[in-house]
């Protein structure tokens, strides 16, 4: 078609894909992810991850990047402040911790304990 690319299409992010694949030094598929996170001068990089694990797959290697992605997909962690990393996860598994104090878990059986008995069915109670 003659419509101009948009998205993860355009011209500069496919060339950019072209680059990352052709790198000598990023072997594999992880390496490729490695050099994106690593590179901060490449341009569109945010698009150029989303590009690369919708074309290729984010691989389940035993480092941890399936994980670490999504947390960039997602905004849980900024892909252009990577010096806060370990410091925002640090502060958020603080706060889940202190969650988990305010917020009891039960164990299955402390929890039968608090149910009340519900009738079979509460709809059929309120049309009396």
């Amino acid at each position: 078609s003659d419509a101009p690319p948009t998205g993860l299409q355009t011209e500069a992010v496919l060339d950019a894909l072209d680059v990352v694949a052709a790198d000598p030094e990023a072997k594999t598929l992880a390496g490729k992810y490695n050099h994106l996170l690593t590179h901060p001068r490449l341009p569109e990089r945010s698009r150029l991850l989303h590009a690369w694990a919708f074309r290729y797959g984010i691989p389940d290697n035993p480092g941890g990047l399936r994980p670490l992605l999504w947390k960039v997909f997602l905004g849980y962690l900024d892909l252009e402040k990577q010096e806060t990393w370990e410091e925002t996860l640090a502060e958020q598994r603080a706060l889940y911790k202190k969650y988990l104090q305010e917020f009891p878990v039960y164990t299955a059986e402390e929890a039968e304990e608090e149910l009340v008995e519900l009738p079979a069915d509460p709809l059929g109670q309120a049309q009396r």
